[in-house]
């Protein structure tokens, strides 16, 4: 069997940050240009899809095009990939129907406007964990937040601890008891926007929280360095340049 990992990236990803990528030994594959909504994010691959394991719910619209892909290197035979009921739209939001969270033990995001395929996959999953193991202390946790862009908010650095400038989002992961160093605003690139997100500007890669541009750059940076490595992890910098969101990315 084929174990080659890829990573689904923004499309417009900068060159430095692929090259240091795929000296990881991972391939990539662009994401899909979705036309209806902002153009910053049009390319951001946690606007059209939502990873959980091995099943990857991604937007009908952009359904057609991910299947494609994945069926050219061999992928859609190792996961289950799932339509959405939801199409995207310009106007929040309708735009975040994909944009959740899940740090492997939490699935975090906004509720109210996640895609249903995705809500009742993960209510049934839940159910099916209690039933058939009630002393299981992972079994996954649905966190309901008011940010909508959760995904874009949070850099994941284990099951238990994140990353997030959100201090709505910081109070909620809290009451769990999940690890939450919270960090300054802005600081990060979003094309036409303002500023990005941590979340969308970094990605977990194995032992490594990889940052797609100079993390030391970030007025931040001790307390993150602190932060990611009391975990056990390693920092990485994908180029040279400020940092820029492009909505995390997503490994196969």
């Amino acid at each position: 069997m084929d174990n080659t990992q890829y990573a689904i990236i923004d499309y417009r990803m900068d060159l430095e940050c692929r090259k240091n990528i795929e000296k990881l030994g991972i391939r990539l594959i662009n994401s899909y240009k979705n036309e209806n909504v902002y153009e910053a994010i049009n390319g951001h691959v946690d606007i059209n899809i939502f990873q959980l394991g091995k099943n990857v719910f991604v937007s009908p619209e952009s359904y057609e095009y991910y299947r494609e892909e994945f069926m050219k290197v061999g992928l859609i035979d190792r996961i289950n990939l799932l339509k959405g009921r939801k199409k995207l739209d310009r106007k929040y939001p309708k735009d975040i129907a994909y944009n959740m969270c899940f740090t492997g033990r939490y699935a975090i995001g906004s509720l109210e406007n996640i895609d249903i395929t995705i809500l009742n996959f993960l209510e049934e999953t839940v159910k099916f964990s209690k039933v058939n193991d009630k002393k299981n202390n992972n079994e996954i946790e649905i966190i309901d937040i008011n940010q909508g862009y959760a995904n874009c908010s949070i850099c994941q650095i284990d099951e238990n601890s994140v990353i997030t400038s959100d201090k709505g989002i910081s109070k909620e992961l809290k009451k769990k008891n999940i690890d939450v160093l919270e960090i300054s605003q802005g600081n990060i690139d979003l094309f036409d926007f303002d500023y990005g997100f941590i979340g969308g500007a970094s990605a977990s890669i194995d032992d490594r929280v990889c940052f797609f541009g100079d993390i030391i750059k970030h007025p931040d940076y001790s307390s993150i360095k602190e932060f990611v490595e009391s975990k056990n992890k390693k920092i990485l910098s994908l180029s040279n340049q400020k940092l820029i969101d492009y909505g995390g990315l997503i490994i196969i």
